[in-house]
């Protein structure tokens, strides 16, 4: 038998996917247009500090790169066999845990790891200009590589325990999340209290992020240990995940019968999750006297309540930065961080929902039974907008009042001065760019539900359409902007013309994939929804909502 059989047969079915070529191109000319864009407007520095600066943010792009990698690669890699019920033909073979798990990493992480490796050149070029140490790159670029092992490894273990596509991308987010901020926040905060020290450093010791701040040259110098500490207990943990992975795959696959106690819980969660029998029915009557989509979205109660969790998470580490930095933390810059972040976890989370229900409803076929009911299109889309509104109003609301207070700071603080008009401005723009973003990631995220093959990939396409293309135009027009500035010294590159340019991509291509996706959704909902196989289409299409992604 050929060693690894899976892992042969999915590099030869990845060596004729023009996907896999296509994927580091593109990653690789993402890379070379953010440093040609940090060169050409950073050129009054000097060649040093243009180096650093120019290593340490590919780095870090890199860096976040590389720690979602699983949730995008390798965390349905497993689930997926499962929800099949493939995953159960595979056994029946002399094949073992190791095999399928080999094979489904490999096939799962190669346009990842490839799309690091395009990386890593453009990550070189600052050896050149100076301020950047040829040891500096080499443990930067081992750090990348055991972050990205890390991760996959993450989904590949969150693949293994779960069933559902999106549960094992928040599970893996979540190990991700634990293992890189959590845990050194928890050490951090309970060895200041206790004065136990060396408990905050080993707690940290898990993190990619310590390896990678103590990889730089200034981090480096007296904590070598520190560091081949830190790589070294990142990667055990990886092999850790693969090893169960390898030992679960093979017990998960089958159905056995629930034990006492494990039917006890499952139907504790199920009565708080959502209610007991008479709170269910009471429920389940309202809503389907509104809208029957609406009910069939909105069965889970605890939804609303996760979106909550996270948001006071959020804002407990806002507290404790401003208890610990104290008035220091409390800048404009601050606020903008602050409001993009809550703004980027609110959208992607909403991205999420909305393709969530329809995608999985249209992989088991139960789609096809419920457009045989008198349901017609405008009815299933508008009980999708309630149930999302019923999850993500009050959020939003919330998140809203916040960035009013920011907003309300920042006028109050010295560093605006007298650009309070651009200071108002930047804010209108960021809460038109709020609202239109999620009005397109509904009927995008709706569409692109019917069109790819699960739920992941549907989420992905609609974040990528309104949440990164903008950015990636944003990015290409100012950097042309900028190289004409400097042939041109009548004009310069100001605050007011990257909002301006920012405000207008956002809502042109809102508009152009919005629009384009709510008339496809009224007029070929029926027809892409029946049909279970679409045939290929170009990568120009894909991207511009054809069917098929």
């Amino acid at each position: 038998m050929t060693f690894l059989p899976i892992v042969e047969r999915e590099l030869r079915v990845a060596s004729r996917r023009a996907g896999t070529y296509w994927v580091r191109t593109g990653v690789a000319l993402a890379v070379i247009a953010i440093g040609s864009f940090m060169y050409l407007t950073s050129r009054r520095q000097s060649s040093a500090e243009l180096g650093t600066m120019m290593f340490i943010v590919l780095a870090v792009i890199a860096g976040l790169f590389c720690l979602s990698a699983g949730a995008r690669a390798t965390s349905d890699c497993l689930s997926e066999e499962k929800r099949d019920g493939t995953l159960g033909l595979l056994f029946l073979t002399d094949l073992r845990g190791f095999d399928v798990v080999a094979g489904k990493l490999v096939a799962g992480s190669l346009n990842s790891f490839y799309g690091l490796i395009a990386t890593l050149p453009m990550l070189a070029i600052p050896l050149l200009m100076g301020g950047v140490t040829a040891g500096e790159f080499w443990r930067i670029a081992l750090v990348l590589l055991n972050t990205m092992f890390f991760s996959l490894s993450a989904g590949m273990i969150a693949s293994a325990l779960t069933k559902s596509a999106r549960n094992a991308a928040g599970l893996c987010m979540f190990i991700v999340l634990f293992f890189t901020v959590l845990l050194p926040i928890m050490g951090a905060m309970l060895g200041s209290y206790s004065g136990w020290r060396s408990f905050s450093e080993i707690c940290a010791l898990p993190s990619p992020g310590l390896a990678f701040i103590l990889g730089l040259t200034k981090g480096y110098t007296g904590h070598a240990a520190e560091f081949a500490a830190s790589l070294i207990f990142t990667h055990v943990c990886s092999w850790l995940f693969l090893i169960a992975s390898c030992v679960i795959v093979p017990r998960s696959w089958q159905d056995k019968a629930a034990t006492v106690a494990q039917v006890r819980t499952r139907e504790n969660w199920l009565r708080w999750s959502l209610g007991n029998s008479a709170q269910r029915m009471d429920y389940r009557r309202r809503l389907l006297d509104v809208n029957a989509f609406y009910w069939l979205a909105s069965r889970s109660r605890i939804k609303p309540a996760l979106i909550w969790g996270t948001l006071g998470l959020m804002g407990c580490g806002w507290l404790w930065c401003w208890f610990k930095w104290d008035r220091d933390w409390l800048d404009p810059m601050t606020y903008i961080v602050t409001a993009f972040l809550l703004n980027s976890t609110l959208k992607g989370w909403f991205a999420g929902e909305v393709c969530a229900q329809l995608a999985e409803d249209r992989r088991t076929g139960a789609l096809e039974l419920l457009l045989s009911t008198p349901l017609d299109v405008r009815e299933v889309v508008h009980g999708q907008f309630l149930a999302l509104c019923r999850q993500f109003l009050w959020p939003l609301v919330f998140v809203l009042v916040i960035e009013l207070a920011f907003f309300v700071a920042g006028l109050r603080d010295n560093w605006i001065g007298r650009d309070t008009g651009f200071w108002i401005f930047l804010w209108a723009s960021g809460l038109i760019i709020l609202l239109t973003d999620l009005w397109a990631l509904f009927y995008v995220g709706l569409w692109q539900s019917l069109t790819a093959r699960n739920a992941n990939r549907a989420n992905s396409a609609a974040m990528v359409r309104i949440m990164a293309l903008p950015w990636i135009v944003w990015g290409a027009l100012s950097m042309i902007v900028t190289a004409i500035s400097f042939s041109n010294s009548s004009f310069r590159l100001n605050g007011w013309f990257l909002i301006l340019t920012w405000l207008f991509i956002g809502l042109a291509v809102n508009g152009l994939f919005g629009f384009s996706a709510m008339v496809k959704l009224h007029t070929q909902f029926r027809q892409v929804a029946m049909a279970r196989y679409t045939p290929p289409v170009s990568l120009w299409k894909r991207m511009f909502g054809g069917k098929g992604s």
